[in-house]
């Protein structure tokens, strides 16, 4: 789905900024569900600040975006897409 639409899929370009740790699903991560987290955060000056109003979103990209992951939503739901851990990889240790 992501290569028809022209959708270029890469690890997180923050590592050091925790996004994915810091994300809701990453409880159930740690439970060993996989959760993944879809962002087109391109580290835009102004995001969770008090000047990152919903005026300045850029929709068109938010709808597009959210097509995306609903395809994905369906592989996965439909059984013609079944996530698994990348090879060598699992679910961290809990502490």
């Amino acid at each position: 789905a992501f290569n028809a639409a022209g959708v270029h899929v890469s690890r997180d370009p923050y590592p050091d900024q925790n996004y994915y740790k810091r994300s809701d699903n990453y409880a159930f991560v740690l439970r060993g569900v996989i959760g993944q987290t879809f962002s087109t955060y391109d580290g835009h000056a102004d995001y969770h600040s008090v000047t990152d109003e919903a005026d300045t979103l850029d929709y068109a990209h938010m709808a597009g975006a959210s097509r995306i992951v609903l395809d994905a939503v369906r592989l996965v739901t439909s059984g013609a897409l079944d996530p698994a851990w990348a090879e060598g990889k699992g679910p961290p240790e809990r502490r």
